[in-house]
């Protein structure tokens, strides 16, 4: 899959093989600039 670029990160979506763009939350924490994972798992939880 096509490498992106967000706030000068870049990252390559994974291939869950569904044709939807997935991250994995390591990824998603670097994006946001989040210090833990354990972050993005929550507000995933919540939501």
């Amino acid at each position: 899959m096509k490498e992106l670029t967000f706030k000068n990160h870049s990252v390559v979506p994974f291939d869950n093989g569904d044709g939807k763009i997935w991250f994995t939350s390591a990824n998603m924490a670097e994006l946001l600039e989040y210090a833990d994972e354990k972050s993005v798992n929550r507000l995933y939880n919540r939501n």
